[in-house]
Formats: C-alpha cells, sequence, structure tokens
C-alpha cells in the first residue's frame, strides 16, 4: 500500500483552482486500486469506537483499523495539494471530510468561473504551442465545463480545434469539413492533427538551406564571374579571355542589340549609325585586382558578406552572347555602379 510519502510518484499533480478534474482522476485511481474509494465516495460506514463486552465498554480493533486507514487516505489527500488548497483543508479530521469540502470549492465552479471557461474555449488559438500542448488545454476547458454541468457536444468540440489552428493547416481543416462522412471525434482529430504537425515540420526542414549548401551557391557564383583579369567586354569575364567566348545576362533589361537613332528635326529619315554614349568607366579591385567590384565588396576579403547576398531584380531565365559593342543602354540603371545619364536631343529605337 502506498505511503504519504510515496503517493507523489503517482499524483503528479497538487491541487490547484485550475486542474481539479485531473487532480480526482489521478487520486482516485490510487484509491480504487488500493479498495479505500469507501472512505471518501460516502458508501463506507465507520464501526462503533466502543463495542460491549463483558458488562463493560471495550475499544473495537474494527474502528481502530478502519481509523488507520482513513488517516493514510487523509494524508494522501493532504499530501497532493498546494499550499493555497491545503488551508480550506487544514482542520479536517477524516479523509471524507476533506474530499467533501475540495469538491465543493473546485468541482463545482461558480457562475463567473464557468462564463471565463466559456470564454476562453471560445476564443482559444493555437499560437506558437505545439499541437499536444494545444489539444490538451482545450480538452481541460470542456472537462472543466463538463464538470459544472455544461456539456459540450462533440462537433462543437471539432469546431473549436479547428477554428484555433493557423492558416497552414487550412487544407487539412477544408478536406475535414467538406468530407461526405460524418466529423471525425476527438480522438481521430487528434492523431489527424499531429500526423499533420509533423509533416509541416518535415517540408519546412527540407526546404530550409543548410549553411553548407549556401556556400556551394555562393562558390559557383563567383566561378561564374570569373577569376582571372580577363578584357572580355561583360561584367562575367573568363581566366583572360578576349570577349567571344563571355556572356552577359540581362538581369537589368540590358539590350545588346544594334541601336538606330532617328533625328528629332527629320523622323522621316532615320540614321543608320550606331548610338555614341559616353564611355563606361570599369573599377578595379585594389586588393585582388579583378574588374567589376572594389575591395569593399570583395568576396576575397569577407566571403560571409556574400552568404546573405540577395539580388534585387529576379533575372530572365536566358543568357546572351555579348555582341562586342562598346556601349550599351539598359532599362535601370539602379544596378549600375559607374553611370551617365544621356541628356542629348536624339531618341533612340530598336528594331528586330
Amino acid at each position: 500500500m502506498a505511503s504519504s510519502s510515496s503517493i507523489a510518484s503517482l499524483v503528479s499533480v497538487k491541487l490547484n483552482r485550475d486542474n481539479y478534474l485531473l487532480w480526482r482522476s489521478q487520486l482516485e485511481s490510487v484509491m480504487i486500486s488500493q479498495d479505500l474509494m469507501k472512505f471518501v465516495d460516502g458508501y463506507g460506514e465507520a464501526p462503533p469506537e466502543m463495542i460491549a463486552r463483558n458488562d463493560k465498554d471495550e475499544l473495537n480493533h474494527e474502528f481502530t483499523a478502519w481509523r488507520k486507514l482513513d488517516q493514510l487516505v487523509l494524508s494522501w489527500i493532504k499530501a497532493t495539494v498546494s499550499e493555497a488548497v491545503l488551508g480550506q483543508i487544514i482542520r479536517t479530521h477524516s479523509a471524507r471530510e476533506a474530499w467533501v469540502a475540495l469538491e465543493k470549492s473546485y468541482g463545482s465552479p461558480s457562475p463567473l468561473r464557468v462564463m471565463l471557461l466559456k470564454k476562453e474555449l471560445m476564443f482559444i488559438k493555437k499560437g506558437n504551442s505545439d499541437m499536444t500542448s494545444y489539444l490538451q488545454k482545450v480538452k481541460f476547458l470542456v472537462d472543466s465545463l463538463d464538470a459544472a454541468g455544461c456539456h459540450t457536444p462533440s462537433e462543437d468540440l471539432v469546431q473549436i480545434i479547428l477554428n484555433g489552428l493557423p492558416s497552414k493547416y487550412e487544407s487539412l481543416i477544408t478536406s475535414i469539413v467538406t468530407s461526405s462522412t460524418k466529423m471525425p471525434s476527438f480522438v481521430e482529430l487528434y492523431d489527424l492533427l499531429l500526423n499533420q504537425e509533423t509533416r509541416l515540420q518535415l517540408i519546412k526542414n527540407d526546404v530550409t538551406e543548410s549553411p553548407m549548401e549556401r556556400q556551394v551557391t555562393i562558390t559557383a557564383f563567383n566561378t561564374i564571374r570569373g577569376r582571372g583579369r580577363g578584357r572580355g567586354r561583360g561584367y562575367y569575364q573568363g581566366r583572360g579571355g578576349r570577349g567571344r567566348n563571355q556572356f552577359l545576362q540581362p538581369t537589368q533589361n540590358q539590350f545588346n542589340k544594334q541601336m538606330t537613332s532617328v533625328h528629332p528635326n527629320n523622323p522621316s529619315q532615320p540614321h543608320h549609325q550606331q548610338t555614341t554614349l559616353p564611355p563606361k568607366k570599369i573599377v578595379e579591385c585594389q586588393y585582388c585586382g579583378r574588374k567589376g567590384h572594389t575591395a569593399k565588396t570583395c568576396w576575397d576579403i569577407n566571403p560571409r558578406a556574400f552568404s546573405a547576398l540577395t539580388l534585387q531584380e529576379s533575372g530572365d531565365e536566358y543568357w546572351y552572347p555579348d555582341t562586342g559593342a562598346t556601349n550599351n543602354i539598359v532599362a535601370s540603371g539602379n544596378n549600375l555602379e559607374n553611370k551617365q545619364t544621356y541628356s542629348g536631343s536624339e531618341s533612340v529605337m530598336v528594331g528586330n
């Protein structure tokens, strides 16, 4: 039989104003296993303390044995309540007396308490808590209302749980609501939501790029840019090539086609000559000697800085060869380091 010191290992919670049902369920299981429920449920009756024997009263040994067990159960009750609750039963002398006092205080919530429980259940949300904690919280509120005589139908319970889920569970919610079969029970919904939570976590882990994968991406980007001092005309230079094998990616909507100009005073007579724009100054890195960037943004100095690099414009999926033009016109100059705005009176037409 469990002693007062070992009861804590069998009843994992201490009674407070919010967990009466859980506490009672655990303690009842212990008392039933030891055949001691009769000391608290009112069905057991204590034997008389004294009995007449040989014309005189003597102490009844059955009463002594009963009282020992009754005090054992009372010690279990006192050992499994919080200090705030203990003050309410400190003067009780039997297990039944303490049990009834606690049932009156916590087993039947006040009307105000019932109203607060209903409001909390109506607006409960999963938030950042895990699925198990969320469902346990909902079940606790429902059980507390049920103990107060306010029964929650199974379909209403399922609807409350679904309403509290975040948007990433919308596909599962839709399939449940639009299903031709009846609403799942709480146990069935519990399994569905735990499986969905696990699945979403696996998907999140799959799409999360590891630091090693980011390093591989940046290394590939650096290889495309080139490591030599090539004299090609594009931004992406090879290892010393001279221009015809180099490529321009039109991430700034660059147009590497032949331009023809139209004189504003005689628009019917187009000039078939190439538009001349101011020469573009190409910067050279003071650290690695490569062109197209400065030491401030050099990969060789601070490779980690490029691990967070994000492009401001989405690039075209196609690559175009460098035509060899001395100047290029781009739609946006936001990504150019050295640029000059054309202020002349001539205009440009683009032809295929």
